[in-house]
């Protein structure tokens, strides 16, 4: 089966997370290295770190890299306000320091010295989490597939330490049915007229009865949720780690995969650049396979949940701008449920064993 080519946009697409910190540092407005304040070295003494050098981040102006004395790398970061940060804070820290004992590379928040888990400037919280490696990586090049093998089973592997936290999850919960077309789509119609409104009707109408049918059948359990390159680190072909874990919550394990292709196909929309990614998603599951059981609602609910995600992402951009990303992101969203048939049935053939070296 062969997909259609993806809609012409000349704009390139910025993903969500790009957005967000692209949005943060021009409001900052700071485009120089700055030496650190005498500010950032005190809030460090919060922490059992001996800081040797601090540089912050041109581009990014709310994040400091940290260098100790032993050559440990860290980075002390900025999250915004206390009023909202510190309840999340506490179970970020509680669930990745025990992803960190349990041996699965994360970017954890360090515990300070009184055992607590971020240091204020009297407004703003601050994290201190260690550095983890990575590198550039083309995950839409022809030789990829190994990599998206690799992908699947770290996440795999990550789900099965969630699974067996046993802490309470206090964020949020989701059901993907309810998520969608109880929350996300009567805000979407309100905003969406003429042939935007009447392709969103046909999507909907496509996707109503599969999600409502195999979301009650999904597990739930312990998940990022917000998952995607910026946020899955690679080196060397493989997952170094996850880092801005601020969204755990409870939903469907799969959901995390799922949403880790859409924002690779969100991209993929603007770059036309579509063999690749559609070649390589059996790989993805392929790789989640190899570590834990997939369940066949599973796999229907990854291949739904690319739609699923994509259209819960043209709600964020339609609520919160940029106008522009959530236009491009709809004609993505339009353009992947016109190819569902195609992208299920890539799916469907990852159930075949593959070797993880691409033969």
């Amino acid at each position: 089966m062969q997909a259609a080519g993806p809609p012409p946009n000349p704009v390139a697409h910025e993903t969500r997370i790009q957005y967000f910190v692209a949005s943060f540092a021009k409001s900052i407005a700071m485009t120089t290295r700055e030496k650190p304040t005498a500010r950032i070295r005190d809030l460090l003494e919060d922490w059992p770190v001996n800081a040797e050098t601090i540089e912050t981040d041109p581009q990014f102006p709310h994040i400091h890299h940290v260098t100790a004395s032993t050559g440990e790398r860290y980075v002390l970061k900025d999250v915004g306000g206390l009023d909202d940060t510190i309840s999340p804070l506490g179970l970020q820290h509680r669930v990745t320091q025990y992803l960190h004992r349990s041996g699965v590379r994360v970017a954890y928040l360090l515990t300070t010295r009184s055992g607590g888990f971020h240091a204020s400037d009297g407004s703003n919280a601050f994290i201190l989490l260690p550095r983890i490696e990575r590198e550039s990586t083309d995950l839409y090049a022809d030789d990829a597939g190994p990599i998206y093998y690799n992908v699947g089973r770290a996440y795999a592997n990550l789900h099965q330490v969630l699974a067996m936290y046993d802490g309470q999850i206090d964020t949020w919960e989701t059901e993907l049915y309810s998520r969608l077309f109880e929350v996300k789509v009567p805000r979407m119609r309100e905003r969406m007229t003429g042939r935007s409104r009447e392709r969103l009707e046909v999507i909907l109408s496509g996707l109503e009865d599969p999600i409502a049918d195999v979301s009650p059948r999904l597990v739930q359990q312990p998940v990022l949720w917000d998952c995607h390159l910026g946020n899955t680190l690679l080196h060397n072909g493989q997952v170094s780690g996850f880092v801005d874990c601020d969204h755990i919550s409870v939903g469907p394990r799969i959901c995390d995969l799922a949403n880790f292709a859409a924002n690779l196909v969100a991209r993929d929309c603007s770059t036309g650049r579509t063999r690749p990614w559609l070649r390589h998603l059996p790989r993805l599951l392929e790789g989640y396979g190899s570590a834990t059981e997939i369940r066949l609602e599973e796999e229907t609910a990854f291949s739904l949940g690319i739609p699923f995600f994509l259209l819960t992402l043209v709600d964020h951009f339609q609520e919160y701008g940029p106008r522009d990303d959530a236009e491009e992101t709809f004609e993505c969203a339009w353009w992947v449920y016109d190819n569902l048939g195609c992208i299920q049935a890539a799916t469907e053939e990852g159930c075949s064993p593959q070797r993880p070296d691409g033969r």
